[in-house]
């Protein structure tokens, strides 16, 4: 996903997310839902384990629904619902990046 995209029609900062559709975002949606669940009344130490949570549910919700995953697809599937659960999506890597001075989000879209 390139950042700025949508206005200058040309990513000037590239994240390592790649774009989802739409099954992708309804299986982020229903992960994290099963991630809440499955977590209500368990102290996770570290995002390692939460990560670890979210793979086996991912796995677990594909085999319920006859869905085949590519173990790429596990791995970006569960990270971009870590960073739903966690953190601020999208934004994440930016904020974490200390090259990055400024960060502006402009408009709803």
């Amino acid at each position: 996903m390139g950042i700025g995209w949508e206005i200058l029609k040309k990513g000037d900062y590239i994240l390592d997310l790649p774009r989802l559709s739409q099954e992708e975002e309804k299986t982020i949606e229903e992960l994290e839902h099963r991630f809440k669940e499955a977590t209500r009344n368990r102290k996770l130490e570290t995002r390692e384990d939460s990560q670890d949570i979210l793979k086996g549910l991912l796995l677990e919700s594909a085999k319920e629904n006859s869905i085949y995953l590519e173990s790429g697809q596990v791995e970006y599937l569960a990270k971009v619902a870590l960073l739903h659960i966690y953190g601020f999506c999208f934004l994440e890597p930016l904020l974490a990046d200390n090259e990055i001075e400024e960060i502006s989000v402009i408009g709803t879209n």
